[in-house]
């Protein structure tokens, strides 16, 4: 194998493990508390990273994982399995450092769900964990969430490096996952924001809502093209 396809190979590994290595902790914790979750109060367990992972990260200190089950609304819709996260560090004891997963099973939870959880779980850890390893300089360019109703806002926060480095690395872990392409995947996201945005703005700022979209995939795939050319 020749040095370049070796440092491809290296940077798509990069964080992977430890990817897999929380996943499975979590999903194991899981299943052993399935039978607990329920649609009031939320079943909560934390980790101490470190202790599960095989290359610690200076940088994380905790993952804390929430699971609840959702109620079903006037449509008959079941709800789908839904999973976000978010990375928080001090700047001031940066080693304290964590990871917040809220996972939001459908009603009358079960074993059968995590077949949905497993991939979405892997999608936002990666990402995170991105974060995790970025900079304080990075994370402060960042700024933290956005407003969905500002979109200066978003532009500011969605287009910084380090926002673009963890979405592409969680995208492109969730189409290997699920076995999709990643342009697709990019596609999917990208009209997924589109919808969010133009619910939350006034329409007379939609066409900068296409623009910023147009811009943010852009940059999406210029960065994996440079990071991971293997994914387009």
């Amino acid at each position: 194998m020749r040095l370049r396809e070796w440092q491809t190979v290296l940077n798509e590994g990069k964080l992977e493990w430890e990817t897999t290595q929380l996943s499975r902790i979590i999903v194991r914790v899981l299943k052993q508390v399935i039978n607990d979750i329920n649609d009031e109060i939320p079943i909560k367990f934390s980790l101490e990273a470190n202790r599960f992972l095989d290359r610690p990260i200076e940088w994380l200190a905790d993952v804390d994982v929430y699971a609840i089950a959702q109620i079903m609304g006037d449509d008959p819709t079941i709800p789908p399995v839904v999973v976000n996260a978010g990375y928080s560090r001090s700047e001031f004891e940066p080693e304290h450092s964590d990871i917040e997963v809220y996972i939001y099973f459908p009603p009358d939870p079960s074993l059968k769900h995590l077949v949905d959880v497993i991939p979405r779980l892997k999608e936002v850890l990666r990402h995170e964990l991105e974060h995790a390893v970025q900079s304080t300089e990075t994370i402060r360019q960042i700024g933290g969430v956005p407003d969905f109703s500002d979109i200066d806002d978003v532009r500011e926060k969605y287009l910084s490096d380090g926002e673009v480095a963890a979405w592409v690395s969680g995208l492109y872990k969730s189409a290997k996952t699920n076995r999709v392409p990643f342009s697709e995947y990019v596609n999917w996201q990208i009209e997924g924001f589109r919808e969010r945005l133009k619910s939350e703005i006034d329409i007379e700022k939609h066409p900068e809502v296409d623009r910023l979209l147009k811009d943010l995939k852009t940059k999406w795939l210029a960065y994996a093209k440079e990071r991971y050319p293997r994914a387009l």
